[in-house]
């Protein structure tokens, strides 16, 4: 009886990802035993084990609109620390194609003010944990950890209410000091002044060297976007192109920022807070628009609605090699080997709630890849040894995604281990029951660890959980996603693995790519 319990408190450990052994043939998998059923899952998202109850059980998820357009949402866990974000729905999605670049390079922006007036209110400021600069596909953020009774900047009563609208000047520099004061600077007053800007420029290129080179496989899951979905809103990069970043001036930037930084199109997250008191400090700190409430919906909010519901549609396809001379340009290989990387993907379903049954299949599906490729297999070539490996990925958007998964090896072998990847995904498609079983295990264990392995992970939940761009207050909560990932079977699989063979491969490829060969060529 393989017997396991999760406690989904972010704010207390990290669940380690069980490590499975490569196993090429499903049908080696060994019958394991279903799940253990004396896990509760609350509606609020937590988990707890019937053997031993939790005395504080967290507060449900909470939802509010204001008539600005802005919704709140917060979850108290009961935590010491306290996590708090603010997400405006202008990323790279949103960005012209003709300036990749626009909303990483705004991301950017918030980061530097968040840390900016971080530093200014140090003094004062003392239970900031980290900054963790993210470049969503949709939204670009602001973010601080604090202590549970330090991000606000007074006590919530009427009383004091009263006293601050009266001395209002006086309140405005005492909201600096509070942790959501950061926050509401940094999406109102990014720094993009053309100094401030020349700034931005120098660390995003720097940022995008060190994924280029340290990173690769990350780096080849990022360039893998702008092929599979070339030139479409979902191709916008998550970094800033270094041959464009001279184009993203303080002037472009400033009316990206105005277009889309407006209150019907921002969510306030917060994790281990009071949510009247987060409402209460939103309305006190009087965020203004750049366009005036009472002007009519922009036209073009209608229009990205429609692109939310059809990113099918974007799904191009395609392939790219890059060249590189790694151990040249790195220096860090004594015996100059040189090394391909690449990432594989196919068009699959997202993370929409309407999709909420094939999201979770997708999730499977990704479990199941994982258990076919290795992780630590190594290719000795004459006096030198170059690692190589093969890792699935799930990339989910709203209503599409990209499932695929990435390699590193030598340059000679890797043709044959695409070749064996390509085979065991469309094997994947008559996996067996007892296979699926245990990717449904991993595929729980790791959306947790993707979504609470940190209050700050939780925080971004519980923004990516409601629709983006819309008055909807209804919530895809954790719960939710993991009794659907316990309901998929064997049929579920097979549909997705359909829909990503039904559509052409995307491929990148970067590193030792003059001997490798078109995928076409490979009949892919």
């Amino acid at each position: 009886m393989l017997s396991r319990s999760f406690n989904v408190l972010p704010f207390l450990f990290a669940t380690k990802q069980p490590q499975f052994r490569p196993i090429l043939n499903l049908d080696q998998v060994p019958q394991a035993a279903p799940l253990d059923t004396t896990t509760t899952i609350h509606s609020s998202g937590l988990i707890t084990s019937t053997i031993e109850e939790h005395s504080n059980i967290a507060e449900s998820v909470q939802v509010t609109r204001l008539q600005n357009g802005v919704r709140i949402i917060s979850q108290d866990l009961g935590g010491a620390i306290a996590s708090i974000g603010a997400y405006t729905f202008a990323g790279p999605a949103f960005e012209p194609a003709n300036c990749p670049g626009l909303g990483a390079m705004l991301q950017s922006a918030f980061t530097l003010q968040n840390s900016k007036q971080t530093t200014l209110n140090g003094k004062k400021i003392v239970n900031i944990e980290e900054f963790y600069p993210k470049v969503h596909k949709y939204h670009v953020s602001a973010h601080v950890n604090c202590s549970r009774d330090g991000w606000q900047s007074r006590k919530s009563s009427h009383r004091i209410a009263e006293e601050q609208a009266k001395m209002k000047s006086k309140s405005s520099s005492k909201k600096q000091n509070s942790i959501f004061g950061i926050i509401t600077a940094s999406l109102t007053n990014p720094p993009i002044q053309k100094a401030e800007v020349e700034t931005l420029h120098n660390s995003s290129d720097t940022r995008l060297n060190e994924l280029r080179w340290k990173q690769p496989t990350e780096y080849a899951k990022l360039l893998l976007e702008t092929v599979a979905y070339y030139l479409e809103p979902l191709g916008s990069p998550r970094f800033v192109p270094v041959e464009n970043s001279p184009y993203i001036t303080s002037a472009v930037l400033q009316e990206h920022h105005s277009l889309y930084a407006v209150s019907s199109r921002t969510i306030i997250a917060g994790v281990n807070v009071d949510h009247d008191a987060l409402v209460e400090e939103y309305e006190n700190a009087s965020i203004p628009d750049s366009n005036p409430p009472s002007e009519p919906p922009n036209t073009l909010e209608s229009e990205e609605e429609v692109n939310l519901k059809t990113e099918t549609r974007q799904y191009t396809g395609g392939e790219r090699h890059d060249h590189e001379d790694r151990a040249k340009v790195i220096i860090t290989k004594p015996f100059m080997d040189t090394e391909t990387i690449c990432a594989v993907g196919w068009l699959t379903y997202g993370q929409d709630r309407v999709q909420l049954k094939q999201y979770a299949a997708s999730l499977v599906a990704k479990a199941l890849l994982d258990l076919g490729l290795t992780n630590d297999r190594h290719h000795n070539t004459g006096d030198s040894c170059v690692g190589s490996g093969m890792n699935a990925f799930y990339t989910p958007f709203q209503t599409a995604g990209l499932l695929g998964f990435t390699l590193v090896s030598e340059p000679a072998q890797a043709p044959k281990m695409l070749l064996e990847a390509m085979k065991l995904v469309k094997g994947i498609k008559n996996a067996p029951q007892e296979a699926v079983n245990i990717a449904k295990l991993n595929a729980r264990v790791s959306f947790l660890n993707e979504n609470t392995v940190s209050i700050q992970d939780y925080c971004d939940f519980l923004c990516t959980c409601l629709p983006p761009i819309s008055d909807s207050r209804m919530v895809t909560g954790l719960d939710e996603v993991l009794l659907a990932i316990e309901s998929v079977s064997t049929t579920d699989i097979k549909c997705v693995i359909d829909m990503m063979l039904s559509h052409p491969t995307s491929f990148y490829g970067h590193g030792e790519m003059h001997r490798f060969p078109s995928i076409r060529h490979l009949g892919l």
